[in-house]
């Protein structure tokens, strides 16, 4: 009976042998898994890392693009506003041009009105002068007839 017994513990150990060589590998092969798994979240965690700090890059492109634009519209209105301010002054400036233009006219007209004056009044001395000499003329000769009369 020891045989068997001993046949019976010989049996029983090599399948407790089996099972621990199976449970070796098992946890071997959980041990690799494990470690695949590691490695692959430090993969993913290098990614994750990597995507953060592009999304953090990006945000902060955009918010420099959005600050840009914001002036750039600021600019916009600015430009539209000394646009409109110069169209107005212009829309002045002409008009106050067209009323200049307006009193040079007249002041021609004016002008020429004078002038035509002025000749009228060069005429008139002419006649003038010539009735003066005529008249001095007149007075000279009268004071010869008077001369030879006695």
């Amino acid at each position: 009976m020891e045989e068997e017994e001993e046949e019976e513990e010989e049996e029983e150990l090599r399948f407790v042998m089996c099972c621990v060589q199976e449970l070796q590998e098992e946890v071997s092969r959980i041990r690799e898994e494990g470690s695949n798994l590691k490695e692959h979240c430090r993969h993913l965690e290098a990614r994750r890392r990597h995507a953060h700090r592009c999304l953090s890059t990006m945000e902060a492109e955009l918010t420099k693009h959005r600050e840009e634009h914001s002036y750039v519209q600021l600019l916009k209105q600015e430009v539209i506003r000394d646009t409109a301010a110069a169209q107005q002054q212009l829309n002045e400036s002409v008009t106050l041009l067209s009323l200049l233009s307006e009193q040079v006219e007249q002041k021609k007209k004016q002008l020429q009105t004078v002038e035509q004056v002025c000749v009228g009044l060069e005429d008139v001395k002419a006649a003038v002068y010539q009735l003066e000499d005529r008249g001095r003329r007149l007075t000279q000769r009268q004071l010869q007839l008077n001369q030879l009369i006695p």
